[in-house]
């Protein structure tokens, strides 16, 4: 009785409605409901449901708006706990138009639930390091801790996600001595 179970937990949701001309985004709450049958801690669970409203393939095209598909795509490779580490992504040529200075980078572990826990970020690439494939180079302090991280770019201008990584495996590099190789004591 010292402490009841309350509602203290939340729901945050927000549509940035301002940020297309001609467009209106909206996002409705329906329902928040609380599970008072669940009582792990003094902490109740809640739901939530949303109708919102979301481009149309045809909108997007009609508006240049790169929300159908990202225009960003990050090619996954070996990521290393503890080194430093080289991401690649690419652009199409069409849609470099989209890339402005000020975008970033962030690297978000993949229970990540806030844009703000990003572990890392990097200022994007003004140009390519080769054939539309832009580099990135996250230091050893990015990367810590194996398990599964994510990348997200972000567009400075629009506020928007242009691109979205799937799935990245850190894990510790293997230095064990390959077989055959013996290693030697110095007398």
């Amino acid at each position: 009785m010292k402490r009841r179970p309350a509602w203290t937990d939340r729901i945050l949701h927000k549509a940035n409605k301002g940020n297309y001309d001609k467009v209106d985004l909206q996002l409705e709450n329906h329902e928040y409901t609380s599970h008072p049958d669940i009582k792990e801690s003094d902490h109740l669970p809640v739901t939530a449901n949303f109708t919102m409203s979301v481009f149309s393939r045809k909108l997007c095209t009609e508006m240049a708006i790169q929300g159908v598909h990202p225009i960003v795509n990050f090619i996954s490779d070996d990521i290393y706990c503890g080194e430093d580490n080289i991401i690649v992504y690419t652009v199409a040529v069409t849609d470099t138009k989209f890339l402005k200075f000020w975008d970033w980078v962030g690297v978000y572990q993949v229970e990540t639930a806030s844009i703000q826990d990003h572990v890392g970020f990097l200022w994007a690439p003004r140009s390519p390091a080769r054939d539309n494939a832009y580099e990135l180079y996250f230091d050893q302090t990015v990367f810590v801790r194996p398990g599964g991280y994510r990348l997200v770019y972000y567009s400075a201008e629009t506020r928007d996600i242009l691109g979205l990584s799937s799935r990245i495996q850190a894990r510790v590099r293997d230095l064990e001595p390959e077989l055959g190789v013996e290693a030697t004591e110095e007398l």
